[in-house]
C-alpha cells in the first residue's frame, strides 16, 4: 500500500473495557467516524483513533470531524488531543445535550458546528463562550425547548443559522447576517421561557433576576423609599380603587409604593378587588400592586401601555377580569397567564397586537369573555361563552403568525431586566440601611 500510512494513536494507560475507540476514514482534511459508540456521559472521552491516511496527511491536516452515522448519545472530548486544528464538527448521531465544556477543547478555531437530527431540548447560558469565530450553526430536527436569551448574541460572525423543526420554533436562515439577528430575536422571545420541568432545574429558572425580584420585593415591604410612583385613590366605591392622579411613563418608575386615599368606613386595602387605572398615562404595569392589594380580582388599564408580561401578573392568582384595552400592547408571550388560572375575562380591544402565543390558553381553563377586536394581525370578540372564547383564540393564533420583525426593546430582554434590578435593588438597600422602615400594618401603603 504505497503512498498510504497506518495511523493509529493510542493512550496505554487511559484503555478500558469500555474505552472509546473511534475509527476513522480519512480524507486529506477530513475524519469520518465509520465506527465507535458512546452511549454513556461518563464513558465520553475518546482514548484511541485508529484509521488510514492518505500521503502526506498528518493529524495537523485534519479540520473536520465527521460523526454521522454513528451512535454517539453525548460529545466526545478529547478530539483535539489527536486532531489540533479541528474548525467544522459534523454530529448527528443522536446526541442528547451540548455544553460549553463540550465544545472548549476546539476553542477560538471552530467556525461551522452541524449538529442537526439529534435530540438536544436546550442550548444554555454561555454554550459557545468558548467559539467566537462560529459563522455556521445548524440544529434542525432536535427537540429544543429552551434557548438561552444570550447564547447567540457574541457570535458576530455568525450567517447561517438552521433551526427548523424543533419544539418551541422553527426556522432557518443562510447566508444572511441580518436575518441570523432576526431569527436571534424570534428565538429569544419564543424560546428563553419553558414548562419543561426537567429543564427549568437544569437551567435554574431560580436565577438572578427571580432572585433579585424577590429580594426588591422584600426590601420594598419593610423599608420605605423615596421618588417612587404614588398613586391617589377614590374609593367611593367601598371594593375599588379608582386612580384619579399618578402615572408611570417609564419601566423605572413602575414600582408602586404608594397609595393615597380615604377609604369607607370599615373597609381596607383587602377589600379592594377592582383596581381602575382608566384615563391615567400608564406605560408599564404597575409593579408590586399585588402587595398593596392582595385580592385583586378586576384590572383596568387604558393609559397606552407598552407591554404586558407574566412578572407583572404572577403574584394575582385571584385575577378574574383583565381589561387592557386602548393600549399598544404588541404581543402575548408564553406561559403570560400561567399564574392566574382564575381569569374569565381578557379585554384587549384596540391594541397593536401582532403575536399570540398559543401555549397561553392551556393556562386558562375558565375563560369565557376575550375581546380583540381593532388589532394589527387580528379582529374578534366572543362573550360568556367556553367555546367561543376557544374557537376565537384559535382563529387568533392562527392569524397572529411571526411574520414579523419582533422589537427587541419591546420584549422583556433578560440582560437589561438584570441590570435594572441590580440598580433598584441598590438603591434599596441603601435606603434599607440607613432604617427608613415603615410600621408593619402599613406597608408602603399611605392613607389618610
Amino acid at each position: 500500500m504505497w503512498g498510504l500510512k497506518i495511523f493509529s494513536i493510542i493512550l496505554i494507560s487511559s484503555l478500558k473495557i469500555d474505552a472509546v475507540i473511534f475509527n476513522c476514514e480519512f480524507s486529506t482534511n477530513s475524519c469520518t467516524i465509520t465506527n465507535g459508540t458512546i452511549s454513556s456521559k461518563s464513558d465520553a472521552t475518546v482514548t484511541s483513533i485508529t484509521g488510514t491516511y492518505p500521503s502526506g496527511t498528518t493529524s495537523n491536516s485534519i479540520t473536520v470531524i465527521d460523526g454521522r452515522g454513528v451512535e454517539i448519545r453525548y460529545f466526545p472530548l478529547g478530539l483535539t488531543k489527536f486532531f489540533p486544528n479541528i474548525d467544522v464538527i459534523f454530529f448527528e448521531g443522536g446526541l442528547r445535550e451540548i455544553h460549553k465544556e463540550d465544545l472548549q477543547q476546539f476553542g477560538s478555531k471552530l467556525k461551522r458546528v452541524y449538529m442537526s437530527y439529534n435530540s438536544i431540548e436546550m442550548l444554555e447560558k454561555n454554550l459557545f463562550v468558548y467559539n467566537p469565530n462560529i459563522e455556521y450553526i445548524y440544529l434542525d430536527d432536535n427537540n429544543i425547548k429552551y434557548v438561552d436569551p444570550d447564547v447567540l448574541d457574541s457570535l458576530n460572525r455568525l450567517t447561517n443559522l438552521g433551526f427548523s423543526i424543533n419544539y418551541c420554533y422553527s426556522g432557518k436562515v443562510e447566508y444572511n447576517r441580518n436575518g441570523v439577528l432576526d431569527l436571534i430575536d424570534k428565538l429569544r422571545y419564543l424560546c428563553s421561557t419553558t414548562d419543561d420541568e426537567n429543564i427549568r432545574k437544569i437551567i435554574g429558572l431560580q436565577s438572578n433576576i427571580e432572585n433579585l425580584n424577590k429580594q426588591n420585593s422584600n426590601l420594598a415591604k419593610n423599608c420605605s423609599a423615596v421618588n417612587t410612583v404614588e398613586f391617589q385613590c377614590d374609593y367611593s366605591d367601598s371594593n375599588t380603587c379608582k386612580v384619579i392622579n399618578g402615572s408611570i411613563a417609564t419601566l423605572d418608575d413602575a414600582l408602586l409604593f404608594s397609595i393615597f386615599g380615604t377609604h369607607v368606613y370599615g373597609e381596607d386595602v383587602t377589600s379592594i378587588t377592582t383596581f381602575d387605572a382608566r384615563g391615567q398615562l400608564i406605560r408599564f404595569f404597575p409593579r408590586l400592586i399585588d402587595l398593596v392589594f392582595p385580592n385583586l380580582e378586576n384590572i383596568y388599564i387604558e393609559g397606552g401601555m407598552y407591554e404586558l408580561h407574566r412578572e407583572d401578573i404572577e403574584f394575582l392568582p385571584k385575577l378574574k377580569g383583565l381589561y387592557l384595552s386602548y393600549n399598544n400592547i404588541e404581543y402575548l408571550e408564553p406561559n403570560l397567564f400561567l399564574y392566574n388560572p382564575k381569569l374569565e375575562t381578557i379585554i384587549l380591544e384596540a391594541n397593536n397586537l401582532k403575536f399570540i402565543d398559543l401555549r397561553i390558553i392551556s393556562n386558562l381553563p375558565k375563560l369565557t369573555t376575550l375581546d380583540l377586536t381593532k388589532n394589527n394581525c387580528f379582529s374578534g370578540v366572543a362573550k360568556n361563552s367556553r367555546l367561543s372564547s376557544l374557537s376565537l383564540f384559535y382563529s387568533a393564533t392562527s392569524a397572529c403568525s411571526l411574520n414579523f420583525n419582533l422589537k427587541l426593546t419591546t420584549i422583556l430582554n433578560l440582560k437589561n431586566e438584570l441590570q435594572r434590578l441590580v440598580l433598584v435593588n441598590g438603591n434599596l438597600t441603601a435606603k434599607c440601611a440607613k432604617n427608613e422602615f415603615v410600621p408593619n400594618n402599613s406597608t408602603f401603603i399611605k392613607l389618610f
